[in-house]
Parts: C-alpha cells; sequence; structure tokens
C-alpha cells in the first residue's frame, strides 16, 4: 500500500504494473472508508437499542411498584384443566386433572377474551413451546406444553375451560 511506484529515477517500475497497483490502492481505500461509515452506522445503531431499552426497564421498573392487589389479580388463575388424555402432548408437560392455569403463553386474567383467544395460541404454537404458569394445590409450577398432532384428538389431548372472567 506505501511501497514506491517509481526508480531512483522517478521512471515506473518495470517489474509491476503500475496502473493495476494504483486501481487496487485506491479500491481499497474507498473500501476502508465505506467499512469506516458502516462501522459508525452500527455503533449509532447499538447506542440507540441500549438506550431503548434501559428507557424501557426503566420504565418497567417504575410500573412494577404496584399495588399487592394488582400483584394478586395477576397470579388470578382463570382456566381449569377439567379432562386428560394418557399420553397426550399436556400429560407430557405435566398438566393434571384440576391445575388452574394462571398464563397460558401470552394470555393472563388480563388479557384473555373467551376460548378463542387460547385456541389461538394453541393453532400459532403447534410443535412449539408455550410456557404456561399453572396453581396446583398451594404450590405454583413453571411448564412448557408443546401442542402437536397425536393420536388423540385435538392438539393437546386436554380438556381446559374457564374458571374466572373479569
Amino acid at each position: 500500500m506505501s511501497g514506491k511506484l517509481v526508480d531512483n529515477d522517478d521512471y515506473p517500475r518495470q517489474d509491476i504494473d503500475v496502473y493495476a497497483v494504483r486501481f487496487a490502492r485506491n479500491r481499497i481505500i474507498c473500501l476502508q472508508n465505506d467499512h469506516k461509515a458502516l462501522m459508525k452506522l452500527i455503533e449509532d445503531g447499538i447506542h440507540d437499542v441500549h438506550t431503548a431499552a434501559r428507557n424501557k426497564r426503566d420504565s418497567e421498573n417504575s410500573s412494577q411498584q404496584t399495588s399487592s392487589e394488582q400483584i394478586q389479580d395477576l397470579q388470578m388463575a382463570f382456566l381449569q384443566v377439567n379432562e386428560l388424555s394418557p399420553l397426550s402432548p399436556a400429560e407430557n408437560a405435566g398438566l393434571r386433572v384440576g391445575d388452574e392455569i394462571i398464563r397460558f403463553g401470552s394470555l393472563n386474567i388480563e388479557n384473555f377474551d373467551n376460548m378463542q383467544s387460547v385456541a389461538n395460541v394453541v393453532q400459532h404454537s403447534m410443535g412449539q413451546s408455550i410456557p404456561i404458569i399453572i396453581r396446583r394445590g398451594e404450590h405454583i409450577h413453571h411448564l412448557n406444553l408443546i401442542p402437536n398432532i397425536w393420536h388423540g384428538r385435538g392438539l393437546l389431548g386436554c380438556n381446559i375451560a374457564p374458571i374466572h372472567k373479569r
């Protein structure tokens, strides 16, 4: 990149293609400038992402300072397992008859409208894990349910029904 292209008498060197070397040097310099510009854009983007994450975390921290009543509402079950088929995806996930569902994927007591919303979550999660939070007696359990086709009816192999609606 910095070697001389002329000899001691200031004539072009005969052992190299001066035009090709100058062209290659120019191309490398242009690419280096493009690289610097892209790295600057990436750096600015990273700063923006971290600023947004910090703002989100700060807003979540302020919203987490909720009353104990709101926290209690989020622990309320809205679905209950009424039936469970043997060897079904629901049984494989660890569900039992009588389990009360506090959270089913993105659904909880706050945003649950009807059983169609549960069906939508199941249909869109076929073959993928749905995180669920259940209450079994006095204990809270976190399970992963994978809706899938099996030898029985439906994708879950259980019957769930609403138990509480706001």
